[in-house]
């Protein structure tokens, strides 16, 4: 049971100036799992490597906090598996589900996993054996 994710990171350089305390670098996020996508803009200080996540688009419809943390999980693998690239736009393709299940406890995380695989326009949950694959 795996819930494969494509997500695509492209560089938006500096926002704002460079005051030699602060360099804010936006980039932005999409991430497609289960035929539903979250769009974000990660936002990182160069001095600091703080972070911070503000969703544009939640077609999971996670609250604020779960969505904060697992897009910033989701930056940080996806700029990794990236990392080797020399350009300002990537893609990764990773199993969200183990993800999940690392980060948050186990209620939570089978919650969170249900809720990306139950289709909303037909109130039918996605089978990971869908397709016939048994």
């Amino acid at each position: 049971m795996a819930l494969p994710c494509h997500v695509q990171l492209e560089a938006h350089g500096l926002v704002g100036e460079d005051d030699g305390s602060m360099a804010w670098h936006k980039t932005a996020l999409s991430l497609l799992v289960a035929g539903r996508r979250v769009t974000a803009d990660v936002m990182c200080d160069a001095y600091s490597s703080r972070t911070t996540v503000r969703v544009d688009r939640d077609g999971i419809g996670m609250d604020a906090p779960t969505a904060q943390v697992l897009l910033t999980k989701v930056y940080d693998i996806a700029g990794a598996a990236m990392q080797w690239a020399s350009c300002d736009a990537g893609e990764a393709f990773f199993d969200l589900e183990n993800v999940i299940r690392q980060m948050f406890y186990r209620s939570a995380a089978k919650k969170l996993i249900r809720q990306i695989r139950f289709d909303a326009c037909g109130g039918v949950l996605q089978s990971p054996t869908a397709g016939g694959i048994k």
